[in-house]
């Protein structure tokens, strides 16, 4: 399956890897809450200056820069001083950045999904390939043959990364006889 996403992916131009499945097969069986996004609230919320991009502070930033630019302009959208910038990389294939809002500087996480990303203003939980925008991707017929085994991860940030914290299967099962 992973290989299968893998290629998917790549053929439809999306060049970052996919975030990584657990495994242990007891992690893919197990049945355990989601993360919540109110159990990693955010310390405090931005309210200054929104500071220009800075593109030389990661590396590839520059070959992204007019969207960077676009969409790192506002408010902070996610764990109380960054902003989110989402863009498409193919079909079906989203990546991001995430900018600090006082300073510019820019992480450029090595992640892709496949159907989206999930965050808040005042939460440092950040799900890639949320459940909900899983079940209504699948319910594509083309995406029919790869959603047997999708995962969303759950990541928290730091400050200055962001660390996986857990990867639970969706069942998308519902969707497969439409």
């Amino acid at each position: 399956m992973k290989s299968k996403l893998a290629a998917l992916l790549l053929v439809f131009g999306c060049t970052r890897q996919p975030a990584q499945r657990p495994t242990d097969s007891a992690a893919r069986i197990a049945v355990r809450p989601r993360p919540r996004f109110e159990a990693f609230p955010a310390d405090s919320i931005y309210h200054g200056p929104v500071a220009p991009v800075d593109l030389r502070s990661s590396p590839g930033a520059r070959e992204f820069r007019t969207v960077l630019r676009e969409g790192a302009d506002g408010p902070p959208n996610f764990a109380g001083g960054y902003r989110v910038v989402e863009w498409g990389c193919g079909s079906p294939c989203h990546t991001f950045a995430i900018v600090t809002t006082a300073t510019g500087q820019v992480y450029m996480p090595d992640i892709a999904a496949m159907s989206g990303i999930a965050f808040r203003p005042n939460s440092r939980l950040l799900v890639v390939e949320p459940p909900g925008d899983v079940i209504e991707l699948c319910q594509e017929g083309w995406m029919r043959p790869i959603c047997e085994d999708v995962y969303s991860y759950y990541y928290v940030w730091d400050g200055h990364r962001l660390a996986l914290l857990d990867s639970i299967v969706v069942d998308s099962s519902a969707t497969q006889h439409r």
